[in-house]
């Protein structure tokens, strides 16, 4: 697997979006949730109708990382630990 530092990562595109939220395996609901939105704003970054904030996108950027160089199903982490039902 080749790992490329985080600093060289977009993942404000549309496309990095939708593709790194779906690595995690993440509704747009729950990936909103992560990133404190709501799931039509996360539809309008996908569609690229809005960015998300520099914050936002430093929280994606990180989550990349974590796809990238972990080998198990962070999903499963981020769901079955209750941390996406912690933040609603």
């Amino acid at each position: 697997m080749e790992f490329t530092p985080y600093y060289f990562l977009t993942p404000s595109t549309p496309e990095a979006i939708t593709r790194i939220r779906k690595t995690l395996k993440l509704t747009q609901a729950q990936f909103g949730s992560l990133l404190g939105s709501h799931a039509v704003t996360v539809n309008r970054w996908e569609k690229g109708k809005l960015k998300p904030t520099p914050y936002q996108i430093a929280l994606i950027q990180k989550f990349e990382v974590a796809c990238k160089v972990c080998e198990y199903d962070i999903a499963n982490i981020i769901v079955g630990n209750g941390v996406i039902p912690a933040l609603f």
